[in-house]
C-alpha cells in the first residue's frame, strides 16, 4: 500500500459522498417530515427505499447471499412496510455487503490497485445508501412509537 493509494481512496470517497448528497438530503427531509406527519414520511420513505432497492448495482445482485437479502428486504418492505422484518433484512444486507463485497474490494485496491475507481465509487455509493436507509428506517420506527 502506497501513501498515494490512501489519498486516492479518500478523494474517491469524498466524491461519492458529494454525489450522494441528493439522496442523503431526501432521507433527512423524510426524517424532518416524520416529526409532523409520520404517515406521509412513511410513504415517502417506502417509495425512496423501493426505488433504491430496485436500482442496486450489479455487484450487489451478483453476490448470491446479497441477492437473497436484497430480495428479503424488498419483499418485507412491500408486505409490511417499515417493520422489524424489513429493518432486520436491510441491516443484514448492509452488513453482508460491507463484509463480502466492499471491504474485499478496498483491500484489493490497496494491495494490488486492481479494482477500478469507478467500481469502488459504485460500491461505496451503495453502502452510503444502505446506511442512510437503515438510519432513516430506525428514526421512523422510533417516531411512530412515541
Amino acid at each position: 500500500m502506497k501513501r498515494g493509494d490512501l489519498r486516492t481512496l479518500s478523494g474517491m470517497f469524498g466524491n461519492v459522498a458529494n454525489r450522494s448528497r441528493a439522496f442523503l438530503d431526501s432521507c433527512s427531509e423524510t426524517r424532518l417530515l416524520a416529526v409532523s406527519n409520520i404517515e406521509e414520511a412513511s410513504r415517502e420513505y417506502e417509495k425512496l427505499a423501493r426505488d433504491t432497492l430496485q436500482n442496486v448495482s450489479s455487484h450487489l445482485s451478483s453476490n448470491k447471499l446479497c441477492s437473497q437479502l436484497l430480495s428479503d428486504a424488498y419483499n418485507a418492505l412491500q408486505n409490511g412496510g417499515i417493520n422489524q422484518d424489513y429493518v432486520t433484512a436491510l441491516r443484514m444486507l448492509r452488513d453482508t455487503f460491507l463484509r463480502d463485497i466492499l471491504r474485499p474490494a478496498v483491500a484489493d485496491f490497496l494491495r494490488n490497485g486492481s479494482a477500478s475507481d469507478r467500481d469502488l465509487e459504485e460500491l461505496y455509493s451503495q453502502q452510503i445508501k444502505m446506511d442512510s436507509l437503515l438510519g432513516t428506517a430506525h428514526f421512523l420506527r422510533k417516531t411512530r412509537n412515541m
